[in-house]
């Protein structure tokens, strides 16, 4: 951008297909704006204003639809900080996705404990996954310390998993084969102890 202390003159202001404002400044495109950061600025046809001001207001609109963007995303279904963070980069600077964050958490939108508890009680019961399984997933999503740790004390018994699993699931691959499907198991993250004793009560 120009010197910051610089005045332009506002020369044009044009509605984009996309509904946001596309502003001119002294004949030439600045940048765009959404409608109601245009509506609380002092940006008009006409109007002498200084870059540094401008800057603002662009930053502000910039934070405004990065923070749409982001209510639109846990209205589909619910992220961690970082989930939404690394979506959010695909789209604006690191520096206004981290403060879009930040305020979500502050409000109670974005919690990673209340997340992280709900997604590994889902993946232990729903999709029989293993305690080791669960834990990777839930690291992937940012998930740490003692909100980590609560999660992942739920009682989860990997035997139990592993027994659902051979009457369902692998029940024909346990019946073709036993030592293909303990393999199969064991590269899902159970430990070969549990497989084997899950086969014998499954036996019994």
């Amino acid at each position: 951008m120009q010197s910051q202390n610089m005045l332009v003159t506002i020369t044009g202001l044009a509605k984009t297909k996309a509904g946001r404002y596309s502003v001119y400044a002294d004949g030439e495109y600045a940048f765009s704006l959404d409608g109601k950061t245009l509506l609380e600025s002092d940006i008009r046809k006409g109007r002498q204003l200084d870059w540094e001001y401008l800057e603002q207001v662009r930053q502000k609109s910039q934070y405004e639809s990065a923070r749409e963007k982001a209510l639109n995303l846990l209205g589909s279904r619910e992220l961690s900080a970082k989930e939404l963070e690394q979506k959010l980069r695909l789209h604006y600077p690191a520096q206004v996705c981290t403060s879009v964050v930040q305020q979500l958490q502050q409000v109670d939108l974005i919690d990673d404990g209340r997340y992280a508890m709900r997604l590994a009680a889902e993946l232990y019961r729903v999709r029989h996954c293993s305690v080791w399984e669960i834990g990777q997933k839930l690291r992937a999503r940012g998930i740490a310390g003692a909100e980590y740790d609560a999660a992942m004390d739920q009682g989860f018994d990997d035997v139990k998993t592993l027994q659902v699993l051979l009457q369902e699931k692998y029940a024909a691959a346990w019946q073709r084969d036993a030592k293909k499907c303990a393999a199969s198991l064991r590269r899902k993250g159970f430990a070969f102890g549990d497989i084997a004793q899950a086969m014998d009560l499954g036996e019994e």
